[in-house]
């Protein structure tokens, strides 16, 4: 649940129909709908509510087959709109997303099980450190 423009709205990944949407709490209005790759997954908001960040999981599920997907996409929620990538190659199928109080966004690759940083989201678009 997160604010935009005065008004409280719900926000969810969609991820079969591949797309990060928000809805208006009270009515249930669908406000935005932003498409996605397929198999976005988990994701996260940043404290001040501008940004969602969705990990691309880029498989339907652990079970299938196939690299995934390599990217932390990034809405804007004001806009409604999917704005670009953060890059996580060769880092794949980004799984938990987290955005911590300084807003630095923390990416999980389940394959490989590890932790991308992103100290700056909206400055740079590569991992600043991988754990």
């Amino acid at each position: 649940m997160t604010h935009t423009a005065n008004q409280l709205i719900a926000v969810l990944v969609e991820k079969f129909s591949y797309s990060f949407s928000g809805y208006e709490l009270e009515t249930g209005k669908r406000l935005f709908s932003a498409r996605l790759p397929d198999y976005p997954h988990e994701f996260a908001v940043s404290p001040d509510h501008k940004y969602a960040y969705v990990g691309h999981y880029g498989v339907q599920t652990w079970m299938h087959h196939g690299s995934g997907g390599h990217q932390v996409c990034m809405i804007d929620l004001e806009r409604g709109e999917y704005i670009g990538n953060l890059e996580c190659t060769p880092f794949n199928r980004i799984h938990g997303i987290q955005v911590d109080q300084h807003h630095r966004v923390y990416a999980l690759s389940e394959e490989a099980n590890t932790v991308l940083v992103f100290e700056q989201p909206q400055a740079s678009v590569l991992p600043t450190r991988a754990v």
